[in-house]
């Protein structure tokens, strides 16, 4: 039971974080938000592991472990995320996360091509059930929703499912990673997940003077660089942690799929906290978002 109820906090935690993200990116530029927000958080989640284990969770890693999980943290923090603090400037935060919820279809479908996987007709029936969702959430403008442009819906959909499939691509080197080390302790999730942090941060930083050339994340103000701070301690120190909790306690079957729940939250905090507003149609794509998922992992 514990388990489980780490999975839903996990989710409700990627949610409230997403909710926390969209203040401050009202005045800053989505490579600026990433830059501090995973440069910051890698190096405490990297100082906390010292100070509680020291190098040894590093040292025991082989380098293939590292590079693979180095490689997850670029591809999906160091890219995955700015296209998704893009999503959210476009879209808002209830339509983008239900885009990038469905990542789990673009895993279906790497594990494909690489022959890892074959295409059932449950898997089939949940990704058409996605795809109408995706549908209907992107559906522009009805009732007392503010009218959004054909074009800035387009870039937001383009946004938010691109970062969903590089999260995917994320996952699966994550996933090998995993599958390399021998065994892991809790220490040994925390030094993956601060190292996959710290790399999505490393990436950026190096990119800044190409990405973000006018320096925008040494011009943030305090009050906005607390609130990237704290998203991002919400989701990838407490959330991240809280859903490794509920894999070494709860069966994957059950975590997976109660952990996919986000859109769910998201939904409600970015209605409750940003005002934002959703169509009936747009709810109703939510919930087959979720649907859809749902199917594609429980089978």
């Amino acid at each position: 039971m514990i388990g489980e109820l780490a999975a839903i906090a996990a989710a409700f935690c990627f949610a409230v974080a997403a909710t926390v993200y969209r203040r401050p990116l009202m005045s800053t530029s989505a490579v600026s938000a990433s830059i501090v927000r995973f440069t910051s958080t890698g190096a405490i989640l990297v100082g906390i592991v010292l100070a509680l284990w020291g190098f040894a969770p590093y040292t025991a890693l082989a380098p293939q472990i590292v590079m693979l999980t180095m490689a997850s943290g670029m591809v999906g923090l160091g890219v995955g995320d700015v296209l998704y603090m893009t999503g959210f400037k476009l879209v808002g935060v209830a339509r983008t996360v239900g885009l990038v919820a469905t990542y789990p279809m673009f895993s279906l479908g790497l594990e494909v091509v690489l022959g890892r996987e074959e295409v059932l007709p449950h898997a089939a029936g949940g990704a058409a059930t996605i795809l109408v969702g995706v549908w209907l959430l992107m559906h522009r403008g009805a009732g007392r929703e503010p009218v959004v442009s054909r074009d800035t819906m387009r870039r937001g959909a383009i946004a938010g499912l691109s970062t969903a499939f590089l999260y995917s691509v994320a996952m699966i080197l994550l996933d090998e990673a995993l599958a390399s080390m021998a065994s892991a302790g809790i220490e040994g999730a925390f030094a993956l997940n601060a190292l996959r942090t710290a790399s999505g941060g490393m990436l950026l930083l190096l990119a800044a003077p190409l990405a973000d050339r006018e320096h925008g994340f040494l011009k943030l103000d305090r009050h906005s660089v607390a609130l990237l701070l704290l998203g991002s301690l919400i989701a990838y120190g407490v959330g991240w942690y809280l859903l490794t909790w509920g894999f070494i306690l709860a069966p994957a079957a059950l975590v997976v799929p109660l952990s996919s729940i986000t859109p769910l939250f998201a939904t409600v905090t970015a209605v409750v906290f940003l005002r934002e507003r959703l169509s009936t149609k747009g709810i109703i794509g939510v919930l087959l978002i979720v649907a859809g998922v749902l199917v594609l992992v429980v089978g």
